[in-house]
């Protein structure tokens, strides 16, 4: 679904056009991510681990695959591999010496800030061409499909 034109009202004929943009606005993003990781090279797959530590902090392994819905055997190998990049890095958990944390580095850090600051503009630069949509009524619409969609995940 693309934008509407600048000088028609936005109005949806009905919530699978919504749906249907909203699938578009996800498969985008997937390409846009794949293409992000590559650049760094990582896989898809690692970018979103790198994210998941860059907005929540050091997290344990074990923490970290449930993010992403992994064993803990395959997690291993994907730190590595991240690690190995340099964007992250193992630290001793002071909560659990049996444990470790992974932190993001310096590097992983202006990864993933050059990452969110190119995606932000991306966004702008499209909303700039859609002036009528509130940005706090999309964030609503955005939080809480985002809400339904993870409660649909837990099933």
């Amino acid at each position: 679904m693309a934008l509407p034109d600048t000088n028609a009202r936005f109005e949806l004929t009905s919530t699978r056009d919504l749906a249907l943009g909203l699938r578009d606005l996800v498969l985008n993003g997937l390409a846009f991510q794949q293409v992000r990781a590559a650049h760094l090279g990582l896989s898809p797959t690692d970018l979103t681990a790198l994210e998941h530590v860059y907005l929540a902090g050091p997290l344990t392994p074990g923490d970290l695959a449930t993010r992403l819905g992994l064993t803990s055997g395959s997690i291993t190998p994907l730190v590595d591999r991240i690690q190995a990049g340099g964007y992250l890095l193992r630290d001793v958990n002071p909560d659990d010496r049996r444990s470790s944390l992974v932190k993001t580095t310096p590097a992983g850090e202006s990864a993933m800030k050059q990452f969110f600051e190119e995606v932000d503009a991306v966004v702008r630069d499209a909303l700039d061409e859609a002036p009528g949509i509130a940005n706090t009524t999309m964030n609503d619409a955005f939080q809480k499909t985002a809400h339904a969609l993870k409660a649909h995940t837990a099933k």
